[in-house]
């Protein structure tokens, strides 16, 4: 008696559509995917991925001969890198040197200076002149802030 042999079938597909599957490694193509080439009851990582958002990694068993499995990866926007932001400082009537961080980047006046987005620590300091004053800034992702002491 000749019987046929239907191997497993895992299905994948991910929201949004397009995204690339990968199983251990290899690339088996884009969601949705079909794919047959498992071995019965072994487990495999599946990684679901797409520009733009985070990957989904998991671990599926295969299904058995003539079965199907079905898995679908909801993919979440990944965060949008920041954006350096600009810096500018100045001191009323006279001039100073510029610490960012506690490194010194220039003297005044400081004009569009490149800082990564976030909170930075802004010193001026003028021994001449007894000047030596510190204050905390926050900077957003591409904006640009002037700082006057």
């Amino acid at each position: 008696v000749h019987r046929d042999h239907r191997p497993g079938v895992a299905r994948f597909d991910s929201s949004p559509a397009g995204a690339v599957v990968t199983v251990d490694g290899q690339r088996i193509g884009t969601t949705p995917a079909t794919w047959t080439g498992g071995e019965a009851g072994r487990r495999y990582r599946v990684r679901v991925s797409k520009d733009g958002y985070r990957p989904s990694t998991f671990t599926i068993t295969f299904p058995a001969d003539g079965a199907s499995d079905h898995w679908t990866a909801t993919l979440e926007p990944a965060p949008a890198a920041a954006k350096p932001g600009r810096l500018t400082v100045n001191v009323r009537g006279g001039w100073a040197k510029v610490y960012v961080d506690g490194t010194y980047v220039d003297d005044t006046p400081l004009v569009d200076h490149e800082v990564p987005a976030g909170t930075h620590t802004v010193r001026v300091v003028n021994e001449a002149t007894g000047v030596d004053e510190s204050r905390t800034v926050k900077v957003g992702s591409g904006a640009s802030e002037k700082v006057i002491f």
